[in-house]
């Protein structure tokens, strides 16, 4: 019977103490490095929406203005003929399609960013812009330059800022969209 001995070895409370003390130790530290990181993937993701958000809008706005004969911040400059305007509502770019009467008939929504856009007008046929990206996590500017090829009669004295407030109009020479969008 003595071959028969079992084995009582078992687990001492120091080595319980010791392994809980080890956890202890390495739980927070992983699940700071996941916080951690989770938050830099947020960011960085966020921050690409904001770039990308800006490119578009800048796209859409070199579209829309390269071509236009006339650009004013004053819709009585436009009156005569068929004319669009651009407005920020809320979180949205908002393009609208005037009569010759002023009253507009169709009104698109472009974009939803909340964004500040603000142009002046350089001289020597160059529109300057910069939109600005409000995110939740990432704040995003971009400078741009839009070539006026139609000459482009500005009425825009010093800048003109897209906001809540303000409106920008716009007519295409002999009342033809050439924009793609």
């Amino acid at each position: 019977m003595n071959k028969l001995k079992l084995n009582k070895k078992g687990v001492s409370i120091i080595e319980v103490l010791l392994t809980l003390a080890i956890f202890a130790v390495i739980i927070p530290i992983i699940y700071f490095i996941f916080f951690v990181s989770n938050n830099s993937f947020e960011v960085g993701k966020n921050r690409g929406l904001a770039q990308q958000e800006a490119r578009l809008i800048a796209d859409f706005l070199n579209e829309e203005l390269r071509y236009a004969s006339v650009i004013s911040d004053e819709k009585n400059n436009m009156l005569e003929e068929t004319f669009y305007s651009l407005e920020i509502k809320g979180n949205s770019i908002v393009k609208k399609t005037y009569s010759g009467q002023g009253d507009y008939g169709i009104e698109d929504t472009i974009v939803n960013a909340n964004c500040d856009i603000e142009l002046e007008y350089e001289g020597n046929r160059i529109l300057k812009g910069v939109i600005r990206i409000n995110n939740q996590d990432a704040n995003y500017s971009l400078d741009f330059n839009i070539p006026l090829e139609n000459g482009g009669n500005t009425d825009i004295d010093g800048q003109i800022a897209l906001n809540n407030n303000e409106t920008l109009y716009y007519k295409y020479p002999n009342n033809e969209e050439v924009t793609p969008w």
